[in-house]
């Protein structure tokens, strides 16, 4: 019942963030934008909210250091979990401390295992942001990270501050092709009650995201950004396709184990089998890459067994070796495909048609660069106005803008039609409504 309802609040939250989306799936933190983050966190051992939140912390330097303006706030935790679940009264308290945006969610942390003297920390962290203007959503995602040490207040810390540094990779990884990593159970037969599902599907998603961060190729490194998406045991992609890509930026690596099943000979000695198709999904849904692993290992578990119920069983079992030679195999396989689609981003052509860049200011503070896309009327006499010869826009009030083109023609009154069409380097095309224009100012390359 607990993994149905957080589906359901993932789902309500992507569904939530999609309303703010323009053109495919457009990431719109402003940049220039003054923002507050307040994120409280708990750890499952403990009832009341951690003091000095990492994963606030740690995505408040990750904005700092990308250019944003962080505004620190005094929230208690009232207000913190009143405003993760409605915007409107976000947005009121981010008007009344004059922020722009504010990004309000949820970690939580809770002990997922030890191994080899380690303890294993798993953190869960939803976030959205919202306009102080009008209280939408700019986006919403949720995210998984682990954490290990030798002690549990510092595993738990670990794992909180990668699930921040991971939520400020999604906002500030534009020059970066992103590749998000999910996972999920279609069938498991025969294992411990304490192995659900979505709990199996969270351990091959972790094995697979951190070998494949360990293991990119070094040239690579610094143009892949890699993230864990949470599922639930009900969440696969011929169903829910559409509500995990609205979690994510980019790329989609999405593993559906249809088979995974245990065959005990004794309470001790064991066959696994496995079977995997995964595939690579682009930012419209559409498949790029597709494979299919079959698995198989046996052999005596002297602690992960049918009666065993405690999760840290797990590491260091022949299970666990079945799980690695799936995760080495898809990414043998993977490799080649990702870094072709990572070559291709980095060597785009830029779009044909347009030649003259735009960078459209909001009052809300808001600035976007892009091409415009096809040309916009001006005035009663309805004047057409190339991009291409356009100079600047500004607002003088009313619904009246002055647009001076670059051969010195001014030309005065509304613009037409009332949204224009933004198409971004990053982020696809953005719809812009006239009425929120201040300006906009061109270059000559994006």
């Amino acid at each position: 019942m607990a993994k149905k309802l957080l589906l359901i609040l993932i789902i309500a939250i992507a569904i939530l963030g999609s309303t703010s989306y323009c053109g495919s799936r457009e990431l719109a933190l402003p940049k220039y934008a003054t923002v507050a983050v307040v994120i409280p966190e708990y750890v499952s051992e403990r009832p009341r909210p951690v003091p000095d939140p990492a994963a606030q912390t740690t995505l408040k330097g990750y904005l700092r250091d990308h250019g944003y303006t962080v505004k620190e706030l005094d929230i208690d935790v009232a207000d913190a979990r009143r405003m993760s679940n409605n915007s409107l009264y976000a947005a009121r308290i981010a008007r009344t401390h004059g922020v722009d945006v504010i990004i309000v969610g949820e970690a939580n942390a809770q002990e997922a295992g030890r191994s080899a003297g380690m303890i294993i920390y798993r953190a869960i962290i939803e976030v959205r942001a919202v306009k102080a203007s009008d209280g939408s959503v700019l986006f919403a995602t949720v995210m998984t990270a682990t954490g290990r040490d030798i002690s549990e207040d510092i595993a738990a810390k670990k794992a909180l501050r990668n699930a921040g540094k991971l939520i400020g990779e999604y906002i500030c990884g534009a020059d970066k092709v992103r590749f998000s990593v999910a996972a999920n159970i279609v069938s498991q037969k025969n294992f411990p009650w304490r192995f659900p599902q979505s709990y199996v599907g969270w351990l091959f998603t972790e094995e697979l995201y951190e070998y494949f961060d360990k293991n990119l190729p070094t040239r690579y490194r610094d143009s892949v950004v890699l993230m864990g998406v949470h599922t639930s045991s009900d969440m696969s992609v011929k169903n829910d396709l559409g509500d995990l890509l609205r979690m994510t930026f980019g790329y989609l690596i999405f593993a559906e184990i249809e088979s995974l099943k245990a065959d005990w000979s004794t309470d001790r000695y064991v066959e696994y089998d496995i079977t995997i198709r995964y595939s690579i999904y682009n930012n419209e849904g559409e498949i790029v890459y597709k494979n299919r692993y079959i698995g198989h290992r046996e052999g005596f578990e002297k602690n992960f067994c049918k009666g065993i119920r405690e999760v840290e069983r797990y590491y260091g079992s022949v299970f666990q070796q079945l799980i690695r030679d799936a995760v080495v195999d898809i990414y043998n396989k993977l490799l080649k495909p990702m870094m072709d689609i990572v070559d291709k981003e980095k060597t785009a052509p830029p779009p044909p048609g347009p030649t003259r860049i735009l960078t459209v200011h909001l009052i809300t503070g808001e600035v976007y660069r892009g091409y415009l896309e096809g040309p916009f009327y001006v005035g009663e006499e309805a004047f057409l106005v190339d991009p291409n010869k356009l100079d600047y826009v500004v607002y003088i009030g009313g619904k009246m803008f002055e647009v001076v083109l670059l051969d010195g023609t001014i030309i005065k009154g509304k613009i037409s039609p009332e949204k224009l069409r933004l198409r971004t380097k990053h982020w696809g095309t953005l719809t812009i409504d006239v009425d929120k224009i201040d300006k906009i100012e061109t270059e000559t390359s994006l």
